[in-house]
């Protein structure tokens, strides 16, 4: 509207002046009539020869591939370069770059660059802390003014860029301590019950104490001159399966409910990071609304699914997962390790955990809260789980140091 108004003006002047110059007459009419038609002849350039002829791109991070990753936590360094091709003169640039998150919030970035005697305008700005989730940047708007700040002239540099941050990954955490327990350092791997394996022969190994003759690669050991064993391919079904409590409280989200939430899904994609290093795939069981699980997947392809979930998953589910779980356990494999991530340490989720232990699986329980003062009723269910022989981690200080490391881990 106010772009109209200025047309409207300019027109009017116009008429005013050719009104004078058609009835008036003489050197000043004429004068004035000419300096009119050279100001619109320089606006009419100025629109078909300067902002038009603008072209760039935009820059994520130090390279220039698309669909890059980031952690949550980190900084995003965005570089917008632009270059005008006109041969007329542009003395600066308002640029606003649009960021968008999948669910829906939007981020503006304004800025003001003056080209270079190159005519190249660069502008860089850092995205802070950025959260985990898909984001993607909506087409660069530029905007500038002619050297008289007459009119405004507006273009939209079409680049639509996308990037996805990644749940921070707790890599000061010991896991392998965690995970194993009383039952040594290579049960996940070796123990029948947990992690079967094939004929297929995958690979060698570092001989460990405890493996049969019939698993010693001699011609291996005899070649290196330490023990070497044979190493088998895993089942396909995973027999370790991380599962995210996605029910937050009875009364709806607490106060610091999104960040107990943000550690729960950094501990989950810990444990799925931590499994893939270790050649031990780990399944994902996410029950909100509806059931989300990477059985279906296979191989690594288990892994990435596992992970592009956790990017955008919520805490949508409507039942509690000490209620869930009596239900999963008639189709979860038997004798699996259940690594459970919550912030429940209810009395209930220690009986759901018990019954789970007393059916043949392993369950450990991850927990973090925020809260610095921990209630009665977690105290409670820290007991109940101590007394029923039940691992139990707490994680929160571990979460909030890798929030304060700003996902490096």
């Amino acid at each position: 509207m106010k772009r109209n108004k200025r047309w409207l003006l300019l027109v009017a002047i116009y008429s005013s002046s050719l009104l004078f110059y058609l009835f008036q007459g003489g050197r000043s009419s004429i004068l004035l009539f000419g300096i009119l038609n050279a100001l619109l002849l320089y606006l009419l350039l100025y629109y078909f020869l300067g902002i038009r002829k603008l072209t760039g791109q935009r820059q994520l991070g130090e390279s220039n591939q698309y669909d890059q990753q980031f952690m949550a936590g980190q900084q995003v360094q965005v570089y917008v370069q632009l270059q005008h091709l006109s041969i007329l003169p542009i003395s600066y640039l308002q640029l606003q770059d649009t960021l968008v998150r999948h669910d829906g919030h939007v981020q503006r970035i304004q800025g003001i660059a003056t080209p270079n005697v190159f005519r190249e305008v660069d502008l860089r700005y850092t995205i802070e802390n950025v959260q985990r989730g898909v984001y993607r940047f909506q087409n660069i708007a530029c905007s500038t003014f002619d050297v008289f700040g007459l009119v405004e002239y507006k273009r939209t540099i079409e680049n639509s860029d996308s990037f996805q941050v990644l749940p921070r990954i707790m890599n000061e955490v010991n896991w392998e301590q965690l995970l194993s327990g009383s039952k040594g350092r290579y049960h996940l791997h070796s123990h029948d019950r947990l992690a079967k394996e094939s004929n297929q022969q995958s690979g060698i190994r570092d001989y460990v104490y405890g493996d049969r003759l019939s698993r010693v690669h001699w011609n291996a050991t005899a070649r290196t001159g330490q023990w070497k064993s044979k190493e088998f391919e895993k089942e396909a079904m995973p027999k370790g399966i991380v599962i995210l409590d996605r029910y937050l409280s009875k009364d709806g989200m607490p106060k610091d409910g999104e960040l107990i939430f943000e550690e729960l899904v950094s501990i989950a994609a810990s444990l799925i990071h931590y499994g893939m290093e270790q050649q031990q795939l780990f399944a994902l069981l996410s029950p909100g609304k509806e059931l989300w699980s990477s059985t279906r997947f296979h191989g690594t392809a288990s892994y990435w699914q596992a992970m592009k979930h956790l990017i955008t998953v919520v805490p949508n589910s409507e039942r509690a997962l000490s209620v869930l779980l009596q239900r999963a356990m008639l189709e979860l494999p038997l004798g699996s390790t259940l690594m459970i991530v919550t912030s429940d340490a209810s009395a209930e989720m220690a009986a759901a955990a018990t019954v789970l232990k007393q059916k043949g699986f392993l369950p450990i329980i991850l927990y973090s809260r925020n809260s610095e003062s921990k209630s009665q009723t977690a105290l409670t269910g820290q007991q109940a789980f101590a007394y029923a022989g039940i691992p139990f981690y707490d994680l929160s200080s571990h979460a909030a140091y890798a929030k304060a490391a700003g996902g490096e881990g």
